[in-house]
């Protein structure tokens, strides 16, 4: 075990016990207590407060619809997703003057939904896109709305931890530096890892090389009693690389 961690308390969330519903155009898991979903031991995790893993179906999505006081983070795992908002959009969908952004693999949109903002999602291809969605609670409330995209290439996520995630090759070992982004409480981190089920089932990791702490894709694990600068150890040791998202929050 590490040295770094060996004071932490980690805890799996199994994929197969995450809320689900199959509504035919949406496939959703939920970690957190979502929609018709709930379970009082999974109501947030520090800030963390959603972590949905979505597919929708070519030509569907979800409709413009309201949020406040919360931060929003779409990361794209394969497919493409349009986003027009009431910050963007000039004209009625699919008429002329209509504005949007289509993200696809690799895209993360980060959206501070403040003092208020009405947004859409949908699937305009015929294939199927399947991403992440995070919600996390915001340091302040009415803050002014705003959205922005950053892409990360595959190449890039190979190399090192992103701050957002990182794809690991079997065999691989990557550290993260627990609150290394701090600008809050550095003491009593609360760190969330997420395996998307991007690989078919054939990824799998180990946490501080801890055998109790084996996730397979679909699975995440609570990180307690961490503090910033704590190193936690991330090895892939499944047949496909890893895709692996650390969320990391006080």
């Amino acid at each position: 075990m590490s040295k770094a961690l060996s004071h932490a308390k980690i805890t799996p969330r199994r994929s197969s016990a995450r809320g689900h519903a199959d509504h035919g155009w949406l496939n959703t898991y939920h970690t957190f207590s979502f929609a018709n979903y709930y379970d009082s031991r999974f109501q947030n995790f520090g800030s963390l407060r959603v972590l949905n893993e979505d597919r929708v179906a070519g030509g569907t999505g979800f409709p413009t619809h309201p949020h406040r006081d919360a931060e929003i983070f779409s990361y794209i795992l394969s497919g493409e997703l349009t986003h027009r908002d009431s910050m963007i959009k000039k004209g009625a969908e699919g008429k002329e003057g209509d504005d949007f952004f289509r993200m696809k693999r690799g895209d993360v949109q980060f959206t501070t939904g403040g003092s208020g903002i009405a947004h859409s999602e949908q699937n305009e291809s015929k294939e199927e896109v399947h991403f992440l969605q995070i919600w996390a609670l915001p340091w302040a409330s009415s803050l002014t709305p705003r959205y922005h995209t950053k892409t990360f290439s595959e190449d890039a996520k190979r190399s090192r931890f992103l701050p957002i995630l990182s794809p690991l090759k079997a065999g691989l070992r990557f550290k993260w530096t627990v609150g290394g982004e701090a600008t809050k409480s550095v003491e009593n981190r609360k760190v969330y890892i997420h395996v998307p089920m991007t690989k078919g089932g054939n990824a799998k990791i180990r946490l501080d090389g801890r055998e109790g702490a084996v996730l397979s894709e679909g699975d995440g694990a609570f990180i307690e009693g961490v503090k910033a600068g704590d190193v936690l150890s991330v090895e892939s040791i499944g047949e496909a690389e890893a895709e692996v998202v650390v969320l990391d929050s006080d």
